[in-house]
Formats: structure tokens, C-alpha cells, sequence
């Protein structure tokens, strides 16, 4: 199961933080977990998006990680700590809005969880 958790109990501190684990382990289509890639594309365009605003506190730490994943072909269990602000809540609402979408069509394999 890929488990996604937002920490935004150090807002007061400027920062909050998006954490990715686990594998989707859903059925496999043309040798392909499809939930899997749905969640890597989820991450890997929050974090481009971030980066591209400079919003990414992490940024060297995520670099490599996702640079490793790439050549593995698996996702990593990543932590992406991101200033807080206007823009960075926008980009973070429409990305957990579609991890919200894959944990409603597959329960089994994505669960979203929040701190406030």
C-alpha cells in the first residue's frame, strides 16, 4: 500500500511536509502496477512544480532520491518539505486532490493521511 501523510503541524514554523511510502501493489496490467505509476507521476510533478517556484526546502536530498528511483524503476519512500505559502497550497491541494481520487477508486492500495 502506498501511504501518503501530510504534516502541517510546522506551519507555524514556515514549512510543511508531504511524505510518500510503500508500494501500491495493485494488479498489474501488461506488466505494470497502474496505481504505482499514478502515484510516482503525483510526486514526481509536485516536485517539479515546487522546484520550479523554489519552494522545496530538500531540494538536493530529492534530487538524488529521485534520480536513484528512476534508474531502480521504483518510487521512493520520500519526505518533501516545502515552504509554506499561497502557491505552495495550491500546488499541494491539486496534487493530494488526485491521491484523494486514487484512495477512493483503490482503498486497498492508497491511503491518505493529514496532521493539522
Amino acid at each position: 500500500m502506498t501511504i501518503v501523510s501530510l504534516d502541517k503541524t510546522t506551519i507555524k514554523r514556515g514549512y510543511q511536509t508531504l511524505s510518500v511510502r510503500g508500494h501500491a501493489q495493485a494488479d498489474r496490467i501488461n506488466d505494470y502496477d497502474l496505481v504505482c505509476c499514478s502515484c510516482s507521476m503525483l510526486l514526481y510533478t509536485l516536485i517539479d512544480s515546487l522546484d520550479k517556484h523554489d519552494l522545496l526546502l530538500n531540494a538536493d536530498e530529492i534530487e538524488k532520491q529521485v534520480n536513484d528511483s528512476i534508474e531502480l524503476g521504483i518510487i521512493p519512500d520520500i519526505s518533501i518539505k516545502m515552504k509554506w505559502n499561497r502557491k505552495s497550497d495550491e500546488i499541494l491541494d491539486t496534487i493530494l486532490n488526485g491521491y484523494y481520487l486514487l484512495q477512493k477508486n483503490f482503498k486497498k492500495n492508497v491511503k491518505v493521511l493529514s496532521y493539522f
